[in-house]
């Protein structure tokens, strides 16, 4: 298509797949246990929120077996130190690897 300016993005041969593994399956941990999380209720004419463990006691585990949230930062923190180091190791000044990082994100 011309005029596009998407970029292909390629990942690198040394990857580690095992950190974007950790990422994602901790963020979809993260997504379905705040999506379980509330219960909507009519109470009083009015639509509120319920917590689901106050209402059903027996699922309290499930709050302790997916709190992922240190393990999703402590991946995602691994996995932006190792790109940072590469790029360094690369010769690329720190300036010019955030400046990379912030188009990448916007």
């Amino acid at each position: 298509m011309q005029g596009s300016r998407a970029e292909v993005v390629v990942p690198a041969p040394d990857r580690d797949r095992f950190i974007d593994l950790v990422r994602v399956t901790s963020m979809v941990v993260v997504v379905l246990l705040h999506w379980l999380s509330v219960m909507p209720d009519l109470a009083g004419g009015k639509v509120v929120d319920q917590n689901v463990v106050a209402v059903i006691p027996g699922l309290w585990p499930l709050t302790w077996t997916g709190d992922v949230m240190a393990l999703f930062f402590f991946a995602g923190g691994y996995a932006n130190w190792v790109s940072l180091a590469t790029s360094l190791s690369r010769g690329e000044s720190y300036p010019a690897y955030l400046a990379r990082r912030v188009r990448r994100l916007v």
